[in-house]
């Protein structure tokens, strides 16, 4: 019955989502998986944010009826290079509950990210990771996912050969100058994911994954980022440094 309910209650999802991209993919045409990949892999065309600053958004939901329920995680923040390094600012908020004690677990605090370690304005605490392992664990799925939009996107083209799947391929734009969006879209009865990236003049300038399904969901979205991180003063910080 749980299941059921679930399925049910992402197939409605799913159906609001299909009627919201309805609206606002006016002036999007169907195009191949095909003309994607042949774009991605032309010469002078950037598919990764690594080498320049970018802004992300992260939300993810989940739920285990053994273990968690009413769990959520949101995170923002700019990831900037420097040299061979990268620096980050970053808001984590996240809150669960733990099903069979009902106790609820809640945080809230900024990170600061210097020369490999973690500044915690919650705690005044630097380590050499985010001070939870969900932190630390989507905090790597953003940067993969700065690193390899190609290779995201590929991922859902995989689900082609399943025959359960649904894929649409769209555009928006101009391949041939280079200004260009395209949204691949993977879909069947307990599963969505979808994928969306913009180019101006051949430069990855926004990308966004959705996933949706078994009751979990995760979105990221990045944005170029021009700007720079101003870091407080961290004289007063406990060093808490572990071992990786």
């Amino acid at each position: 019955m749980k299941l059921r309910k679930i399925l049910s209650i992402l197939g409605c999802f799913a159906l609001i989502l299909m009627c919201s991209l309805t609206v606002v993919g006016c002036g999007e045409v169907e195009t191949t998986k095909d003309e994607i990949n042949e774009f991605l892999q032309a010469d002078g065309i950037e598919t990764s944010f690594e080498e320049k600053g970018y802004h992300f958004d992260l939300y993810s939901r989940f739920g285990d009826a053994e273990v968690f329920k009413n769990g959520y995680v949101k995170m923002s923040g700019e990831i900037v290079p420097v040299d061979e390094d990268i620096e980050a600012r970053m808001y984590v908020e996240y809150y669960y509950e733990e099903t069979a004690t009902g106790t609820i677990c809640a945080f809230s605090g900024t990170y600061y990210l210097k020369d490999d370690k973690f500044y915690s304005t919650k705690t005044k605490n630097i380590t050499n990771a985010p001070s939870d392992i969900m932190t630390s664990s989507l905090y790597d799925s953003v940067v993969s996912a700065a690193k390899g939009v190609s290779g995201a996107i590929n991922e859902i083209i995989s689900y082609e050969s399943d025959t359960n799947t649904t894929l649409t391929y769209q555009k928006k734009g101009d391949v041939e100058k280079k200004n260009v969006e395209f949204t691949i879209t993977a879909k069947n009865s307990i599963l969505k994911k979808t994928a969306f990236v913009k180019f101006n003049n051949g430069k990855i300038v926004e990308f966004l994954s959705d996933t949706d399904g078994e009751g979990a969901s995760i979105k990221i979205s990045i944005k170029e980022y021009n700007g720079q991180i101003n870091f407080p003063s961290f004289d007063d910080y406990k060093d808490k440094t572990t071992s990786e």
